[in-house]
């Protein structure tokens, strides 16, 4: 047994996944429909987001580009060996993340075209 473990507190752990593991699941199902519906708002503004041709290897500076420009953390793909992705978290509200896909939208609108950009 490791150092300082306890075997109470193994025990009542054990205890709770089973019950969440044997219990009821209407929490995880409106959990998972409200995080589906937010997936699909992010996706569906990406999808309509003109995303300007780079080079790969520019994923981190893009991303660093977006949190300057738009506020919007997201993570390069490079880190995952996924360049030239990157990913966002869909965890906050709708609302909160219409208005960051507004930001990126932006963004992204004054690499392609500076004239667009606000003065």
């Amino acid at each position: 047994m490791e150092r300082g473990a306890n075997p109470l507190t193994h025990g009542i752990a054990r205890a709770a996944a089973a019950a969440a593991l044997d219990g009821p699941k209407n929490g995880v199902r409106r959990l998972n429909a409200a995080f589906e519906t937010r997936r699909n708002l992010v996706v569906e503004h990406i999808a309509r987001i003109e995303m300007p041709s780079h080079d790969p290897s520019y994923d981190t500076a893009f991303t660093s580009y977006v949190l300057k420009a738009a506020g919007i953390a997201r993570v390069s793909g490079s880190t995952d060996e996924m360049s030239p992705f990157f990913r966002m978290s869909a965890a906050a509200s709708e609302d909160v993340l219409a208005r960051a896909m507004e930001r990126l939208a932006a963004a992204v609108a004054t690499l392609t075209n500076p004239a667009s950009q606000e003065v």
